[in-house]
């Protein structure tokens, strides 16, 4: 074998737990080749795996001197200093990564975590944004800009992260628990009852409490995204008979809201300010899903964790339409990239302290 097949040969060692094979493998490639960047990184892993902190992070010191260091290389290095509880090394490192590679996600997503794991959440946020920010395709900021807004008055944007992220990482444990998490939104946030006088249901929306409108000096209303648009369009989708929050309920506003929402738009340009030009990646993906006629069994996928029983019902009884939207969905992701993107800051939306 030559030196790369080593190295293959060490990482598929490593992946079965076979860690002694693995590292007699990796240090045979560096009596050789005592610089190889590979080879060093994947002992230092090797270290990780086993949980020897203090080993790792010594080879790793020295791979940040590397030519061909990679961000991935800060990400551990910071990582083993967090994990022996040293939080100041630990940040130092992601920093230092993030002067050489300022469109690391994965860097701003360490930054993030370090703030979540003390509690800190809205200190976590902006480090978790500013990964969305700069690299829009990496999805784990999405997921955990997702929990820290699902924890705060403005689920809005745990919304829109939130399936965002379901769509940039289909089939893992972390995409069913997102969907339990906006289901279960839904639920918090839509109520639906009769008034005790009348007997007219009533109808609640609660994702947002920025509620503040001001006019510009050019007389365009500046309109919150949550609670003026958002939450608005919300309750013109929410079916009129519904007498409750469920899947096919949910389903059914889901339907409603993507034309209602466009049409808003399409109303509101040129007299609010805040409707971005740039298009709603989310959105864009939704319409796009409506008209292939695939929304429907779209809306089931998204919130299928958060009622089993009731999607399994559905799916059980439209297993055509399932496969057909499966087979279309494989062949049509929705598509993140600096051009087709979705942010908060888009919509003119500033940090917020909760």
């Amino acid at each position: 074998m030559d030196v790369k097949q080593k190295v293959r040969a060490a990482v598929r060692l490593m992946d079965d737990g076979l860690y002694d094979e693995s590292e007699e493998l990796l240090a045979a490639v560096l009596t050789v080749e005592p610089d190889n960047y590979l080879a060093s990184y994947e002992m230092a892993y090797l270290h990780y795996l086993r949980e020897d902190y203090k080993a790792a992070a010594k080879i790793l010191e020295k791979l940040t001197d590397s030519p061909d260091v990679r961000d991935r290389a800060y990400q551990m290095l910071g990582n083993a200093y967090d994990l022996m509880g040293n939080r100041k090394k630990a940040e130092k490192a992601y920093n230092r990564g993030l002067a050489k590679f300022p469109r690391s996600g994965r860097l701003y997503l360490e930054l993030g975590n370090v703030a979540y794991n003390s509690g800190e959440y809205m200190s976590a946020l902006p480090y978790y944004e500013r990964g969305i920010d700069v690299e829009p395709s990496f999805a784990s900021n999405y997921y955990n800009a997702a929990n820290v807004f699902f924890r705060s008055s403005e689920v809005v944007w745990g919304m829109f992260y939130g399936e965002i992220f379901m769509n940039m990482e289909r089939g893992s444990d972390r995409t069913r628990m997102m969907s339990r998490y906006l289901y279960e939104a839904y639920r918090r946030g839509i109520t639906v009852g009769r008034d005790a006088e009348s007997g007219d249901r009533t109808l609640g929306i609660d994702f947002s409490r920025q509620n503040e409108i001001r006019m510009t000096s050019d007389s365009l209303i500046v309109m919150p995204f949550g609670t003026g648009i958002y939450e608005t369009v919300l309750g013109l989708s929410f079916p009129m008979d519904a007498d409750s929050v469920n899947m096919a309920s949910l389903n059914r506003m889901r339907c409603n809201f993507v034309d209602n929402y466009f049409s808003a738009m399409d109303e509101l340009r040129g007299k609010v300010s805040g409707i971005p030009d740039t298009p709603n990646v989310l959105l864009d993906y939704q319409r796009r899903v409506a008209r292939a006629g695939h929304m429907e069994a779209y809306n089931y996928w998204i919130l299928m964790e958060g009622n089993p029983d009731d999607s399994g019902a559905w799916i059980d009884a439209h297993g055509d339409e399932w496969d057909a939207f499966f087979d279309w969905f494989r062949e049509n992701p929705m598509e993140i990239d600096r051009t087709h993107r979705f942010h908060r800051c888009m919509y003119g939306e500033v940090p917020f302290d909760e």
